[in-house]
């Protein structure tokens, strides 16, 4: 099989694994097997879903917000230095 993605980039892994949440844990694993995550993995997972929720919110309304301000909340709570 192959896989091909149209919109593809350089940038954070990170970012790919925070919008496939809903992809089967053996994905998520394989993929930290080939690039393991740093110690900040989990801020910058809730960023970047924030990022995610952002653009949803924008496109679709107020549905979003909830995820938006838990996103807020968890970084809030966190020691980013």
């Amino acid at each position: 099989p192959v896989l091909f993605d149209p919109a593809c980039y350089f940038g954070d892994t990170e970012t790919d694994m925070a919008t496939s949440t809903s992809f089967p844990n053996a994905f998520h694993t394989s993929y930290r097997m080939i690039r393991p995550f740093n110690n900040k993995h989990a801020i910058h997972h809730v960023i970047y879903q924030l990022y995610h929720h952002l653009i949803q919110f924008n496109r679709h309304g107020g549905q979003f917000l909830p995820h938006i301000e838990k996103a807020l909340r968890s970084i809030n709570e966190c020691d980013l230095v």
